[in-house]
């Protein structure tokens, strides 16, 4: 795989599942950080950690928890956008509610991790149950970041 830096979209599909994953939620606080992220020791801070304050603050912030990841390849994620949908179950009333968030760290758990203020809670149900299970099933799908902040460019079906 080739690494990549700056936000653009990896040349290839991810070689793992990104279809009806579970998406946990963790408290990165980019705000209350100051969006610094070697303060929260951000896996992607030797990489994007000097990017523009207005860099940092484009999306909210996930990180990714496939098992290879902290490998001397997997900085390539670093700094790259996903778009999170809810996944719909048949019987699901999904809220068909969907976000651009950048890859900034690397986890253990689930397969994407988000902030919750930037991330999660914005598709999260009205009645808060992802936030009470401590997941959401989710699709999501690498995109570029430069596409996601053109109006209209992050629309599911046009990446």
């Amino acid at each position: 795989m080739v690494a990549i830096t700056g936000g653009q979209a990896p040349a290839m599909a991810a070689p793992w599942p990104t279809s009806n994953v579970n998406a946990t939620y963790n408290g990165y606080y980019p705000e209350q950080s100051g969006w610094d992220l070697r303060s929260i020791n951000a896996f992607c801070a030797p990489w994007d950690a000097s990017q523009p304050l207005w860099w940092r603050q484009q999306f909210g912030w996930a990180g990714l928890c496939e098992p290879w990841l902290g490998t001397s390849t997997s900085y390539g994620y670093c700094g790259t956008c996903i778009n999170v949908l809810p996944f719909r179950y048949v019987t699901n009333r999904a809220t068909g509610k969907w976000i651009v968030a950048r890859i900034v760290d690397k986890c253990t758990g689930g397969s994407v991790e988000l902030d919750y203020e930037t991330v999660f809670s914005k598709i999260d149900d009205n009645d808060g149950h992802g936030f009470d299970k401590g997941y959401l099933k989710v699709d999501y799908k690498f995109i570029s970041c430069y596409r996601a902040s053109r109006p209209g460019g992050a629309e599911p079906g046009r990446m």
